[in-house]
């Protein structure tokens, strides 16, 4: 659930591998702030346009990994992914993405992220050097695709990914191929959230 701070709600966090910070996202991509739970201090912030919703820390390092919107409104440019280094309190590079970002990722060991871009668009990019290892146009699902507000999630290993259809329905993607392998009614009302297990081979679902 959200939480109230100051005259705005966060409405999504992330810890960084070793416990030490927390990023946290304002409802309505207003910003992202970055603290120091130790101090209990914020110690850094991007306000809205230079940060979003749609961020991850990743596993293996003090690197944050978050979703910056294109104000310029170019046609073939949605937007950027900006990493920064939250130990230097640097940046550390920027992975340009085509289409709304819906998902950033992770792998296990850091090394890769994945991006979720429009509707259709996976890319898998190197950490270390900032460019683009591959991509796959992801089919749509069957029976047509119903309203659905970005809920989705991708496995450690970057193989799998699981989206929120609209109406209850997810469905899962096999991200080397791009095809959905099948469909399921997880919920009566709209899916909110979707999380896979560490080992990838169970999907949470939440709903409301």
């Amino acid at each position: 659930s959200a939480k109230r701070a100051n005259s705005f709600f966060w409405s999504a966090l992330s810890v960084s591998h070793d416990g030490k910070w927390v990023a946290a996202g304002e409802q309505g991509d207003r910003g992202v702030s970055i603290w120091d739970l130790r101090a209990r201090q914020e110690i850094a912030r991007f306000p809205a346009g230079e940060g979003s919703e749609r961020f991850a820390f990743s596993p293996a390092a003090p690197l944050l990994a978050f979703y910056v919107k294109d104000r310029t409104n170019t046609p073939n440019q949605d937007g950027r992914v900006r990493l920064w280094d939250v130990a230097a309190r640097r940046g550390g590079g920027e992975l340009p993405v085509s289409g709304h970002c819906r998902a950033v990722v992770f792998s296990a060991d850091g090394a890769r992220l994945i991006t979720a871009s429009g509707d259709a668009e996976f890319a898998v990019w190197s950490v270390p050097q900032g460019g683009k290892l591959a991509s796959v146009a992801v089919s749509g699902p069957k029976g047509g695709r119903a309203p659905f507000g970005g809920v989705l999630a991708v496995t450690r290993d970057l193989s799998l990914a699981v989206e929120a259809l609209g109406g209850g329905r997810i469905r899962l993607i096999d991200l080397a191929s791009g095809r959905e392998r099948w469909t399921a009614q997880a919920a009566d009302e709209q899916v909110t959230a979707l999380a896979f297990s560490p080992d990838g081979t169970k999907v949470a679902s939440g709903a409301g």
